[in-house]
């Protein structure tokens, strides 16, 4: 049996629909039972810019022919929640962006994917 206490990758995407799990938690934790939210907003998008996008862009300009319908994808900002992107933490997206370089120089050299996995 595997525990895994770690909440999921997209939890941004909930957080930004208008469902705080992690907050839920704290109030399951500190109050008791909770309301349970029904209500949330849809068709909300939450774009994983750092690193991930980021090493997307760089790893499709170097495999995909059309480079300029990458670059019309990438530059896709309208209407985007960001999952590390944050005006009143900054910490995480710095901590992001250094992951992210380390990364970028195996996707450039072709020893890793964008993923971070070494080939």
């Amino acid at each position: 049996m595997e525990v895994n206490g770690r909440f999921w990758g997209s939890l941004p995407l909930s957080i930004a629909s208008g469902v705080d799990f992690p907050y839920l938690l704290h109030k399951i934790v500190t109050e008791g039972d909770v309301e349970p939210v029904f209500e949330y907003k849809t068709g909300v998008k939450c774009r994983w810019l750092i690193p991930g996008d980021l090493l997307w862009f760089v790893a499709s300009l170097r495999s995909r022919g059309d480079r300029l319908g990458v670059l019309r994808e990438f530059l896709r900002f309208g209407g985007m929640d960001y999952d590390i992107l944050s005006k009143g933490d900054p910490l995480p997206a710095v901590g992001a962006m250094r992951v992210m370089v380390y990364q970028m120089g195996d996707v450039f050299s072709g020893k890793g994917n964008i993923s971070g996995e070494v080939r």
